[in-house]
């Protein structure tokens, strides 16, 4: 089985390899990431999964060019927002987030986002 889940991010929510943060704006767009995640596997029928792999497409907001793996932070974040739901909620596409569990995520770069977002597409195959 195959699940394709989208999650749109607005750039000021992005967490890159090259940031030097504060503690608590980290925090606080770890939170937001993981919400969005969240509430697009809701949105996609809770799907559930004991092995998979998951390869994540970005399309940027406008053409600059861009290093998709600088984009990791972000994808762990909706990653554990997939695996582990938000504070007091569940969210169970896998039983944990480990090697055991998931494969990837792999990285790939998908042109431009209309909307001027940054659009994360995961494909979610089951292994």
């Amino acid at each position: 089985m195959t699940v394709t889940i989208v999650v749109s991010i607005p750039p000021a929510s992005l967490l890159t390899s090259n940031q030097r943060l504060h503690w608590a704006e980290r925090a606080t767009r770890v939170k937001v990431c993981r919400a969005l995640a969240f509430r697009a596997w809701v949105d996609a029928g809770q799907p559930r999964f004991d092995r998979a792999h998951i390869v994540v497409s970005v399309a940027y907001p406008d053409r600059r060019q861009r290093d998709v793996h600088n984009l990791m932070g972000t994808v762990k974040a909706l990653v554990d927002g997939l695996v582990s739901g938000m504070a007091g909620r569940g969210g169970h596409l896998l039983p944990d987030d480990s090697d055991k569990h998931l494969t990837g995520p792999d990285l790939r770069h998908d042109g431009v986002d209309p909307d001027g977002r940054f659009r994360f597409t995961l494909t979610i195959e089951g292994a």
